[in-house]
């Protein structure tokens, strides 16, 4: 999960992602992590549809394939 969250990070206007309502998260004596909607919940997490799957997925094939750019190097 954590390239999907970069993306959204650096690209949150390319629409790769909704995001759920706002919520709070909890997590059990057994490890068990809930979502529950609250308005005062300061949690959310990503969400997509099958449109949306399709993107993200090409996007990051493209940018973990793309070769890095030369000027960098000369930094």
């Amino acid at each position: 999960w954590d390239l999907t969250s970069v993306l959204h990070a650096v690209r949150p206007d390319r629409g790769y992602f909704g995001i759920s309502p706002q919520g709070q998260v909890t997590v059990s004596d057994k490890g068990m992590t809930t979502f529950e909607e609250s308005p005062r919940g300061e949690r959310r997490y990503l969400t997509v549809n099958d449109e949306q799957i399709a993107r993200v997925r090409e996007a990051l094939v493209m940018l973990a394939s793309q070769p890095p750019d030369a000027r960098i190097d000369e930094k």
